[in-house]
């Protein structure tokens, strides 16, 4: 298996240890480490926010920036009145961009995938990011409308295809496949995950909220008012970083089923707990 570090392309299916070469030099999750994380991704996720929070911080302060302006003249357009325009445009250019950039921050702490700039991995690979989401979405959605059975079992089985089209730079059908591939048999161990990390993602919300909320608080009382532009991008800035911990447990549960398939551990147990 090539070494991680050369590891520019999707790693396909026969790869899916994948990132030993980094795991030995760097210190990144090995394949047992992620098969003991995979029985409680919810804590092992926060774990695994918890030591991606500096440079999580440090990458989403530009798209936390450009997110905070352009939140700041979408509001003045509100109230002005004012069209669709290049505000609305840059704040959701923005909060793709910052989402897509926490996303590869935390591969990248945990396992060692998409070596590089985060910011530079996300513009080449941002359109088929889009493409996977879009048709992924797509398909769900039609799902939704035959059935709403139906719906459900497609948002199971194609959780991950974003990830593996943005981390792993594969093609918008290829991710999908991907997905359904990884996810055979364990659409009801993917709906536990998902419910409990569905639960565990308010307590992340309600804590960002609050957060959020009492820094802008205290910076309305300072003997020198910050401006509402700043104060916007803080407020987007913890947003941010909040998401990591809401991404971080799907990072970890997606690589301990990746090593739980091709590793020679054996099947690991499908049971689960915070």
């Amino acid at each position: 298996m090539e070494d991680v570090a050369a590891e520019k392309e999707y790693c396909s299916s026969e790869c899916r240890a994948g990132a030993r070469a980094a795991q030995l030099e760097g210190g990144l999750t090995t394949d047992a480490e992620m098969l003991a994380a995979y029985a409680t991704p919810i804590r092992s996720g926060w774990k695994l926010w918890f030591r991606a929070m500096g440079p999580l911080a440090l990458y989403t302060a530009p798209a936390a920036v450009v997110l905070g302006y352009a939140l700041t003249e979408t509001a003045a357009d509100v109230e002005g009145e004012g069209g669709f325009g290049l505000a609305h445009w840059l704040f959701f250019l923005a909060g793709a961009v910052g989402i897509a950039v926490a996303q590869v921050v935390l591969s990248q702490k945990y396992v060692g995938h998409a070596v590089g700039n985060p910011y530079s991995l996300v513009m080449q690979r941002f359109l088929p990011w889009i493409a996977a989401f879009v048709l992924t979405w797509g398909l769900i959605i039609g799902g939704y409308l035959v059935l709403i059975v139906p719906g459900i079992y497609l948002s199971l089985r194609l959780f991950w295809a974003e990830e593996f089209a943005l981390v792993h730079g594969a093609g918008p059908i290829q991710a999908i496949r991907e997905s359904w591939d990884l996810t055979t048999g364990s659409a009801g161990a993917v709906f536990g995950f998902q419910f409990l990390a569905g639960l565990a993602a308010y307590g992340v919300f309600v804590a960002v909220g609050l957060a959020a909320v009492s820094v802008g608080a205290a910076l309305e009382v300072l003997p020198t008012p910050i401006s509402g532009t700043l104060r916007m991008v803080l407020v987007c800035w913890a947003m941010l970083i909040g998401y990591g911990g809401l991404h971080a447990p799907e990072i970890v549960y997606l690589y301990g089923m990746r090593a739980e398939r091709s590793t020679s551990f054996g099947e690991a147990s499908r049971t689960f707990q915070i």
